[in-house]
This record gives structure tokens, C-alpha cells and sequence, in this order.
């Protein structure tokens, strides 16, 4: 049930970039599918290798290719919520820098660096283990993506009429998927309790759909 919610979020995620570069294609449309396509190849490999059916060694190649993705995805969000809202880029080389630093991480991704290896968890035959470039990307995602909100938060107190309306379906649907995504993360310390909360993520394309 944990891969099918996954894998049904990835293709709402696909059609709403879809929907969303053919309505505009200015610079925020852009910011959009970048997060969009990192979120997407995230997703599609995560619910194939959570799905149970590969050796531990298939598992673990796996899922390397799916954090190839995964860690663009916070400063690709930041980065567009940013444009969205009008707010101007904190510092100098601000996005470069983290830009950089998405791509470092990757890098890594291939190697013991970032996963050592899989474990057992209850619910998955085999999770991945983290390493210590894996608990560097954690940081970043847990410093971007409430970054990110906060500006986002801030824009829909604000606003009124329907741009409010707008912005109030975007942040339910970017919550739901920020906060399923980050139980994702709890599984690598052998915390399972919180998955449920996966079968959520299908109602991510639902909310920006409504918005866009």
C-alpha cells in the first residue's frame, strides 16, 4: 500500500507539472517543473524498491538511483516558492551554493557514503541504511523545506480574494506531501509507526490541482 501510494503520488506530481507548464511558462513555471521532475524520479524509484520484490543488493541500487533525485528536491522547493511569492534571493550565491551543494550529494549517492547498506524494519524486508553524507542531506532538508514554508505561510496571511484560495490549496497539498516525505526519512532510525501518513501523499495532485 506504501509503494502504490508513492507511485500514484509520482504521476499526480507528473500531471500537475504537465498542467502547470501548460498554462504559463514563465521563469515560475520553470522552478515548478524542476521541483516537480526531482520529486517525480524520487517517488517512481521509491515505490519500486519499497515494493519488496529485489535482493538486497538490487534493493540498495535502487535506491541510490532514487536519492540521486531526492537531493535536489529542497532547494529545487525552496527555490520555487521563493519566485512564487515574490521574495528575492536571501544572499548572494545563495541558490548557487545550495545548488552545488545538491549536486555534491549526489555524487555520493553511489557510494557507502551516503547508504552503507539495507536493514529490516517492520512493514519493509529491507530499508536503506544511512551513512554519513546521508545525515548531511537530512540537515539540508530539514533547514530548506521550513524555510520554504515560512515564506510560503507568510504570503497566504496576507494575500486576499482568491490569490488566499489559491495559496490555501497549495500549502494543504505541499504539507501533506513535505510531511509524508519526511516519514520517509524515519525507517533509516527503525521508526515505522508514522508510514501511514504515505497513503496520504495521492492527495497531493488533488490540492495543486485545485490551485492551478
Amino acid at each position: 500500500i506504501y509503494s502504490l501510494s508513492v507511485l500514484l503520488f509520482s504521476f499526480g506530481v507528473f500531471l500537475i507539472a504537465v498542467l502547470g507548464f501548460a498554462k504559463r511558462r514563465d521563469i515560475i513555471a520553470q522552478r515548478f517543473a524542476f521541483f516537480s521532475l526531482s520529486v517525480c524520479w524520487w517517488g517512481f524509484w521509491y515505490a519500486f524498491w519499497t515494493s519488496q520484490n529485489y535482493s538486497p543488493e538490487k534493493t540498495l541500487q535502487l535506491i541510490k538511483i532514487s536519492e540521486l533525485s531526492a537531493v535536489f528536491i529542497p532547494i529545487t522547493w525552496l527555490h520555487f516558492v521563493m519566485e512564487f511569492v515574490g521574495k528575492k534571493e536571501p544572499f548572494k550565491y545563495f541558490y548557487a551554493g545550495n545548488y552545488i551543494l545538491a549536486a555534491a550529494l549526489a555524487a555520493f549517492c553511489p557510494t557507502p557514503w551516503f547508504f552503507t547498506g539495507v536493514h529490516p524494519v517492520p512493514v519493509f524486508h529491507y530499508y536503506k541504511t544511512g551513512g554519513p553524507i546521508f545525515y548531511v542531506f537530512l540537515a539540508v532538508f530539514l533547514i530548506l523545506v521550513p524555510y520554504a514554508f515560512y515564506h510560503l505561510i507568510n504570503a497566504y496571511r496576507t494575500a486576499t480574494g482568491e490569490v488566499k484560495k489559491q495559496l490555501r490549496y497549495l500549502v494543504l497539498g505541499w504539507l501533506i506531501s513535505f510531511i509524508a516525505g519526511g516519514a520517509t526519512f524515519l525507517p533509516v532510525f527503525n521508526i515505522t509507526g508514522f508510514l501511514f501518513i504515505l497513503c496520504l501523499m495521492p492527495l497531493y495532485p488533488v490540492f495543486v490541482g485545485l490551485a492551478l
